[in-house]
């Protein structure tokens, strides 16, 4: 309707210039003038037409468009009856008579305040009435009109059956208030017996429009009509406002439809294809809003990763109403493009505004995104933007990830480790920091830093040292931080082992048990390195003693004790006087101070003392030690002889036992001493050694002494030897010259 209006006004305008310009025509006289007057005149005449021609080819109704859904009829049983039972003459061509919708309702640019319901299916807007009623025609009305169901209908009841109704109601509150208008049981003229109950709703917020379908071509149980299923019909769905403004509705079954602006169909069989229960039709007035997207390609050429570039896509308002809105901006592809800043919210007819695009490449090679745009444009909502670019990245090379891994180092000295930097790709790689982490840090440090910035192909050197100051293994890690793609932190493992000999000398002290003055006692002394490194002992030597000790030296490569090696060397103890004897072995060895403030020295220099006790004991010796003291003895005949039994030591002696063994042992006897027999220094006892031998020949015995001095055992021997002989004559006289003097 709202084109028709714009029509007539400006078919008005043209008219009244049209009428003005023929009276000045008809006034004028001469023929030149008329001639000249003439072309303006038709030009008038074809404005008129050419406005009437494009306005009415231009459907408005195109603007709305239509969703399928599925909802929940309003309830009516309090609604506004407008029509209730059976209508006598069954005439469907019925226009009941205007009803205020309730609030005000704009539909195809115009504002309604009024609607007229037919029995015929569908509802006017405004005053006027739509002839002819029941012949659908939904693509030429002379009425705004809007058709949930138009078909030659009527109101029988199916023959007392069924009580079929009109009914309208308002509901909700301003602004956004639902006028609702019900045709309930409505049955198509031919088939009276099949009916069908459908609402259509209007809405105050939007001037949205909702068909909503409950029951279609329904046959009820009551029918006096057998056979009366699948009745066909011939109706016709959706919108309409003058000769080719419309949307016409063809349901496709089911849950779906279709609508369209340029083919009307005014042939539906609802019997046939018809809606599931509940199927809701919504028509929404949507301007004419067109997105224009530009340009539909860039390619953004190379760029360095840690750089970007902002690319700009215009958009603009290429429709005639409303405002452009952009929802979204949505890129797919590689990462490496993001869009930046806000979109447009709100583009006038023809306004333009940029969405920027930036390529922020996060790789090396080829990149590519495509971006989709989302608006409220109605045929052009949805415009897609293709972007490719190349990513340029510095690589980083190591020609190693590990350093001193098999490096032995003294403690206090250094050992250096290299690693050669390469940047293998063709920007620039930027060297950002070298940091050192880990338990062990402190014992690596940086001798050269390489250039902070290697243009593609060049290589540097980064010098570690590796200075330990504990021993054993030590770990740490490089950290090399870049700019580079493929490694931005290039982690070197670094493990150096610091060693260091120890050294371990037993026993220390070396203490001598008691040792008479005058003997000689010896032991081993041990020098062991439990280190990790070669002990050297620098020197070695006894420099203090009381000349009682003796110590051998460790001498040529043996002062050079490899880890877990010993070295033995002997030391001696010969008193030479009693009582407590000292010295000292020194040894100086290559083991360095400690690295704590200040330093110590634990190892450089080992003393071990020595120590002894010298003591004086008691001695035993037998005057007939190694002598043969008894001679001979005849056979039976018991001889004896005296034998001294001395002290020759420094302390007193306390004889045990005197005892005697051998072969003839039992021909021999000691007397002249009770036992425990205490012998004073120096002293002596004499004792009775006698023989009784049993048989002709040598007969032998070995004596020997024990006892005790100060503690210790001591004690003699002695080998007592005689010969047994056999008397054969006895002298007589026994005695010669007895009495007699010699001169």
């Amino acid at each position: 309707m709202a084109n028709w209006v714009w029509i007539f006004a400006l078919f008005c305008v043209y008219l009244s210039i049209f009428l003005s310009y023929l009276l000045i025509l008809m006034n004028i006289n001469t023929v030149d003038t008329k001639k000249r007057l003439l072309p303006g005149l038709v030009l008038m005449i074809s404005l008129v037409f050419l406005s009437a021609w494009t306005n009415s080819s231009n459907a408005a109704l195109s603007a709305y468009k239509m969703t399928v859904t599925t909802g929940t009829p309003t309830d009516m049983s309090s609604a506004t009856t407008i029509w209730s039972g059976y209508p006598g003459s069954r005439t469907p061509n019925v226009a009941y008579g205007l009803y205020n919708i309730g609030f005000n309702f704009t539909f195809d640019g115009v504002t309604y305040t009024q609607f007229r319901p037919y029995i015929s299916g569908f509802i006017s807007l405004g005053s006027g009435t739509q002839p002819n009623n029941s012949n659908n025609t939904i693509s030429s009305t002379t009425v705004p009109v809007i058709a949930p169901y138009w078909d030659q209908l009527w109101q029988t009841g199916g023959a007392g059956c069924y009580t079929p109704t009109v009914k309208y109601s308002v509901t909700g509150s301003a602004p956004a208030r639902i006028l609702t208008v019900e045709w309930y049981k409505v049955e198509v003229v031919a088939y009276y017996a099949a009916y069908s109950t459908f609402q259509v709703r209007l809405y105050e917020a939007g001037g949205r429009i909702e068909f909503i379908y409950p029951q279609l071509t329904n046959v009820p149980t009551c029918n006096w009509c057998n056979g009366c299923t699948g009745l066909s019909t011939t109706a016709s769905m959706g919108l309409s406002n003058g000769s080719n403004n419309y949307l016409s509705v063809t349901p496709t079954g089911g849950t779906s439809a279709t609508a369209s602006g340029s083919s009307a169909n005014n042939s539906i069989n609802l019997a046939s294809v018809k809606f599931n229960a509940n199927v809701m039709l919504v028509f929404q007035n949507v301007p004419n809003v067109q997105l224009s997207a530009t340009p539909k390609s860039i390619d953004v050429g190379a760029v360095s990763t840690g750089n970007y570039v902002d690319y700009q896509v215009t958009v603009k308002h290429a429709g005639t109403e409303g405002k452009l809105k952009v929802n979204s901006a949505t890129l797919v592809g590689d990462p490496d493009f993001s869009v930046i800043g806000a979109l447009p919210d709100s583009l006038g007819i023809g306004q333009s505004a940029t969405i920027t695009v930036r390529f922020a490449p996060q790789t090396s090679g080829a990149r590519a995104a495509t971006l989709t745009l989302t608006s409220n444009g109605l045929d052009s909502g949805t415009q897609q933007v293709t972007f490719k670019g190349i990513g340029l990245a510095p690589f980083i090379g190591v020609d190693t990830t590990i350093l001193f891994k098999k490096t032995l180092t003294k403690l206090g000295q250094s050992s250096t480790g290299r690693i050669l930097i390469s940047s293998t790709a063709i920007p620039t790689l930027i060297l950002n920091n070298f940091t050192i982490t880990g338990i062990d840090a402190d014992q690596y440090s940086i001798a050269r830093y390489p250039a902070s910035a290697l243009p593609g192909g060049t290589s540097d050197t980064l010098v570690v040292q590796y200075t330990p100051t504990r021993e054993g293994r030590r770990t740490a890690t490089l950290n090399i931080s870049s700019n580079a793609i493929n490694t931005p932190v290039v982690q070197i493992s670094l493990i150096g082992t610091g060693i260091l000999p120890h050294i371990v000398v037993s026993p220390n002290p070396m203490r001598f048990d008691s040792t008479a003055l005058g003997d000689t006692v010896c032991k081993t002394l041990s020098v062991y390195n439990p280190g990790s490194d070669t002990l050297v002992l620098v020197s070695n030597s006894m420099p203090s003693s009381d000349g009682d000790f003796t110590y051998a030296q460790i001498t040529g490569t043996d002062v050079r004790i490899p880890p877990d090696k010993t070295r033995n060397v002997n030391v001696c103890f010969r008193p030479l006087q009693a009582g407590t004897r000292q010295g000292t072995i020194v040894l100086k060895t290559n083991i360095i101070p400690t690295f704590e403030t200040p330093r110590r020295d634990t190892a450089g220099t080992v003393i071990i003392p020595v120590m002894g006790s010298a003591v004086a004991y008691g001695g035993l010796s037998i005057s007939s030690a190694n002598k043969n003291i008894l001679d001979t003895a005849i056979v039976g005949t018991q001889v004896c002889v005296t034998d001294t039994i001395r002290n020759t030591g420094g302390a007193d002696v306390v004889i045990r036992s005197l005892n005697l063994s051998g072969t003839n042992a039992t021909e021999f006897t000691v007397s002249g001493i009770t036992l425990p027999y205490t012998l004073k220094i120096g002293s002596f006892v004499v004792v009775n050694v006698c023989t009784t031998p049993t048989q002709r020949g040598l007969r032998t015995a070995t004596l020997t002494l024990s006892g005790t001095s100060s503690g210790k055992t001591v004690g003699s021997t002695s080998t007592l030897n005689t010969l047994g002989i056999r008397t054969c004559l006895s002298p007589s006289p026994n005695e010669l010259f007895s009495g007699f003097l010699i001169y």
